[in-house]
C-alpha cells in the first residue's frame, strides 16, 4: 500500500500540470492508499502557520452573514492535503530527482503545445488584419492549462525545480534532453507574455545560478 500510495501521490503531482480534476482524483487515491497502509501522516515544517490559516478561513466562513457563499473555498481546503500526502509518500532524494524530471516532461508537452497555440493566434491576427497586441493580450497561451496566469507560474515553478536539479545536485546521465526541456519551458513563459511570471522566473534563475556560482 505504501508503494501504491507512493505512485499515487506522484501520479497527481504530475497530474497537476495537465487535468486538476485526473490531479485530485489520484490525491484522493494517494490518500485513502496512505490511511490504508495504517501509515501516520508526515507534516511539512510549514503545518502550523498552514494551519492557523485554514482554521482562520473556516472561522470566517462561520461568522459571516453568508456562510454558504463561502463553501466553495471551504471546499477547496481539500487541495492542501496534498503537502501532507507528498511529504508521508515520497521520500527518497533519488524519487524526488524522478519527480522532478516527470514534471519537467509534463511541463515540456505543455510549452510545445503553447507555442502551437501562439502560432495560431498568430495566424489569426494576420487573417484579420488586427492588431496582435490587442487581439492576444486578452487571449494569450495557456498550454495545457486553463488560463495563462496558471500556465505560468506552473512553468515557473518546475523550470525552477529543473535548474536546482542541473545546477545544484550531481550531473544528470542525460544532459541534452534536460536542457531541451529548460530552453522549450523558458519559451514557454517568454510567449506567455506575463510580466510577473517573467519577474519572478528571472529572480529564480538569479538566485539559483548564485548559489551555484557565488
Amino acid at each position: 500500500m505504501h508503494r501504491a500510495a507512493f505512485y499515487l501521490a506522484c501520479g497527481s503531482a504530475v497530474a497537476s500540470l495537465v487535468s486538476i480534476a485526473v490531479c485530485q482524483i489520484l490525491m484522493g487515491g494517494a490518500l485513502l492508499a496512505i490511511l490504508a497502509s495504517r501509515e501516520r501522516l508526515r507534516l511539512p515544517p510549514i503545518a502550523l502557520p498552514l494551519g492557523f490559516f485554514l482554521l482562520w478561513t473556516l472561522l470566517a466562513v462561520a461568522v459571516s452573514d453568508d456562510p454558504r457563499a463561502g463553501l466553495p473555498q471551504v471546499k477547496k481546503i481539500f487541495v492542501y492535503l496534498m503537502l501532507p500526502i507528498i511529504f508521508t509518500a515520497i521520500r527518497r532524494t533519488e524519487d524526488i530527482r524522478h519527480l522532478i524530471w516527470w514534471w519537467a516532461a509534463a511541463a515540456s508537452v505543455s510549452g510545445l503545445w503553447s507555442f502551437v497555440q501562439f502560432w495560431t493566434k498568430k495566424q489569426t491576427a494576420l487573417a484579420q488584419n488586427s492588431d496582435f497586441y490587442l487581439l492576444y493580450v486578452g487571449d494569450r497561451v495557456t498550454g495545457l492549462m486553463s488560463h495563462w496566469m496558471t500556465f505560468g507560474a506552473v512553468q515557473m515553478t518546475v523550470l525552477s525545480l529543473l535548474l536546482s536539479l542541473l545546477l545544484l545536485s550531481r550531473p544528470p546521465r542525460y544532459r541534452w534532453p534536460a536542457f531541451a526541456a529548460v530552453a522549450v519551458i523558458s519559451a514557454s513563459i517568454i510567449i506567455g507574455w506575463t510580466r510577473s511570471v517573467w519577474l519572478g522566473a528571472a529572480i529564480a534563475v538569479a538566485y539559483l545560478v548564485a548559489v551555484w556560482r557565488p
